[in-house]
């Protein structure tokens, strides 16, 4: 159904929530506009609430629409993406939420949905609206607390995969190995027209003119061009082919893991309690430490980046342990300089992230931050 050219979403959350038709009337109203942007490109978004007897349950939409003229280039993306979110929250995400909760771990603190469908004409996701739960969008340049809290939040996913697929055992090899048919992750561009091999040299041609008018100290934008200088296209896409063939040690991966796909809620005196990850579009499965190096470039306070990358990597590493050892009472099977390994790595795959999408350089808040992180973490790790 559709109102003024959009989708008339009131049939389908009258069956969810069991609403008459006269009820759906007078129950579902709209809490704000339709969004669509920068908070997230690939679908639509609209906040409802829905009354139900003497409560009110807060939803948020997320949305494609295949008869819309408006998505413009983006429509094959959507098509390619939007059901593959559906299929991380009605598959995976109940999966290794059951796992947690049957091994006394808790949850993983993944955003409740109510419901995910592939329609004819697009998608529909309908989950809790985070921020009537008191969640919020972290910041650009996260502080320490902060980018702990969301590490911590990645990490108890990964657990969770891990114990997943010990439980399983062999049946489970398939979809949760290395080569599972969704070890693609942010590589599922090739199920479209374009690819990460061929959108990176147009990248690195618009990256290495603009980057500099983000910057003001000349010794930074020395490393980077040093950097770029040093045969870059040719090591590119050896990052771009490991991330695709090597998965000796794998786990859940993201692939779009920045600010904007991070809600806290904080404490009284503004401290992060706790974080949901949000916009699973390009999950996929894929090296353990695939999403650190883009978190980190895009989303930490340059100030504590050098610094706290490596502690931050080893709270993350020990809390997939902790979790993994109280989950089967065995000690984790991936050694800890493998993780740190892999993490350091994961920053190259950061920076091709950042060439790549160089288009979107305009988009993020803080791309002076940013190129500063990129700059500091080539000189102090030896990129």
């Amino acid at each position: 159904m559709e109102t003024n050219g959009q989708m008339d979403f009131r049939a389908i959350l009258s069956r969810l929530f069991s609403l008459t038709e006269d009820e759906a009337d007078r129950c579902i109203a709209s809490a704000g506009e339709e969004m669509t942007g920068e908070t997230g490109f690939l679908s639509y978004r609209r906040r409802l609430k829905v009354k139900k007897g003497d409560s009110t349950i807060n939803v948020f939409l997320k949305f494609s629409d295949t008869t819309r003229q408006d998505s413009g280039e983006l429509k094959e993306l959507m098509d390619c993406f939007c059901p593959r979110e559906c299929l991380f929250y009605g598959t995976f995400a109940p999966l290794l939420e059951r796992t947690a909760s049957q091994l006394g771990l808790g949850s993983i603190g993944l955003p409740t949905v109510h419901l995910e469908m592939v329609l004819p004409t697009g998608t529909l996701i309908v989950m809790e609206d985070l921020g009537e739960a008191g969640f919020e969008l972290a910041p650009a340049t996260m502080n320490v607390a902060e980018a702990r809290c969301v590490l911590s939040s990645l990490a108890r996913v990964q657990a969770a995969f891990w114990l997943t697929k010990a439980r399983l055992g062999s049946p489970a090899s398939g979809l949760f190995g290395p080569q599972s048919p969704l070890s693609d992750g942010f590589f599922a561009l090739s199920a479209t027209k374009k690819s990460m091999d061929e959108l990176l040299p147009a990248g690195f041609e618009l990256f290495r003119r603009e980057f500099a008018k983000y910057m003001t100290c000349d010794k930074r934008i020395a490393i980077i061009n040093g950097y770029l200088d040093r045969d870059y296209l040719k090591k590119a896409q050896q990052v771009i082919k490991s991330g695709q063939e090597e998965r000796e040690v794998v786990g859940i991966t993201h692939s779009d893991l920045w600010y904007n796909n991070c809600m806290l809620s904080r404490d009284a005196s503004g401290q992060p309690v706790e974080c949901r990850l949000i916009d699973w579009q390009v999950f996929g499965i894929g090296r353990l430490t695939f999403d650190l190096g883009p978190f980190w470039i895009s989303s930490i306070d340059n100030a504590i980046a050098v610094e706290q990358y490596l502690p931050c990597v080893e709270l993350y590493d020990e809390t997939i342990r902790s979790l993994y050892k109280t989950g089967l009472q065995q000690e984790f099977p991936v050694s800890k300089e493998t993780i740190r390994k892999q993490a350091v790595q994961s920053l190259n795959w950061g920076i091709t992230w950042l060439v790549t999408f160089a288009e979107m350089i305009p988009v993020l808040r803080r791309i002076d931050n940013v190129l500063n992180n990129v700059a500091d973490l080539i000189e102090h790790f030896g990129l």
